[in-house]
């Protein structure tokens, strides 16, 4: 993780024999470092990392990841089937779908309307929104039509698709038409659903107005998105945080 990611203040983790080993190395790699001079201190003082554990016992409380992973595991089953993947083509894939799950939008990065960019995972890995090169749609073609990259971008699309849906519901929960939600409002920021929208690739636009009915109940809303305003309705958003 740290050739990939650099120098971590803290890890959360199960007690997993191999994760306490490693923090046990590391524990003893930066006390083993404290005897040496000024010049490399700046050095080994990042790897005075603090790794916390969860009690024994209670996965639940590693629930953030572990639901995470499991999405992942039983969306991947499916979409691979019997296709057998080699190491490379294993890796590929692995890699987008961590793309694809480290690209949702969690809170709004600014208040102003002109800002369509939310906070999402991937700033916390790289400061920046983690995305993939865009590919041709190729959905239409047989599978024995396919080389061995479009194959793979495949997998990656299907998967894309069965999982933005799912996160989306986990979105928009449906609760009793009895109990009332609180309307969207004007210059929020919101995730459009959409269908056609590429792996790692997610719609937001500002909310220019609302067309509320003759209850007071939005409906419909009028969104912008760069330069272009259209309609949507209420059900094919998700409003982020304020």
């Amino acid at each position: 993780m740290i050739s990939r990611r650099g120098y971590c203040n803290e890890i959360w983790s199960d007690n997993g024999t191999n994760l306490v080993g490693a923090d046990r190395q590391l524990t003893e790699i930066y006390e083993a470092t404290q005897t040496h001079s000024k010049k490399t201190e700046p050095y080994f003082s990042n790897l005075g990392i603090r790794w916390r554990f969860i009690p024994p016992s209670s996965p639940h409380q590693g629930g953030i990841w572990e639901a995470a992973v499991k999405s992942a595991k039983e969306l991947l089953r499916p979409v691979v089937g019997n296709e057998r993947l080699t190491f490379e083509k294993l890796s590929t894939v692995l890699c987008q779908i961590e793309a694809c799950l480290n690209s949702r939008p969690l809170y709004p990065i600014s208040t102003s309307p002109d800002s369509f960019e939310a906070l999402t995972p991937g700033h916390f890995l790289v400061d920046q929104p983690l995305n993939l090169l865009p590919e041709p749609d190729i959905g239409h073609l047989k599978v024995n039509q396919l080389d061995n990259w479009e194959k793979v971008q495949r997998i990656t699309a299907e998967f894309w698709n069965r999982w933005r849906n799912e996160y989306i519901a986990t979105l928009q929960p449906r609760g009793k038409w009895r109990n009332r939600r609180d309307n969207i409002k004007p210059d929020q920021l919101v995730l459009v659903k959409s269908d056609n929208t590429p792996p790692s690739a997610w719609e937001l636009a500002r909310v220019v107005a609302v067309h509320p009915d003759k209850h007071g109940l939005v409906r419909t809303v009028t969104l912008r998105r760069g330069r272009s305003e259209y309609q949507r309705p209420v059900q094919k958003l998700c409003p982020l945080p304020d």
